[in-house]
C-alpha cells in the first residue's frame, strides 16, 4: 500500500513538473541540485489543499471562506503532523 502511495505521488509530481510546478524547497543549511521525494510530496499536498479550499471561492477573492469540514481537516492534520 505504501510503495502504491509513493507512486501515486511520483506520478502527480510528474504531471506538474512537466506544467513547470514542481520547485525545489531549499533551505540555509542544505542546497538541494534536484527535487527530492519530500519537493514532491509537498507539492501533491499543496495541490490537494488548494482544491479542497479554493472549491466554491473565487480565484481571485481577498477573502476565502472554508467549509467547517476543511477547517476541521486541516486542524485535525497540523495536530498530526505535529
Amino acid at each position: 500500500m505504501l510503495l502504491g502511495l509513493c507512486s501515486l505521488v511520483m506520478l502527480a509530481a510528474v504531471r506538474c513538473h512537466e506544467a513547470g510546478l514542481l520547485s525545489v524547497e531549499s533551505t540555509a543549511w542544505y542546497a538541494k541540485p534536484e527535487p527530492t521525494f519530500s519537493d514532491c510530496l509537498r507539492l501533491v499536498r499543496s495541490r490537494i489543499w488548494q482544491a479542497r479550499i479554493g472549491r466554491g471561492s473565487e480565484e481571485r477573492a481577498d477573502l476565502v471562506q472554508f467549509p467547517r469540514e476543511v477547517v476541521d481537516a486541516l486542524i485535525h492534520s497540523l495536530a498530526t503532523a505535529a
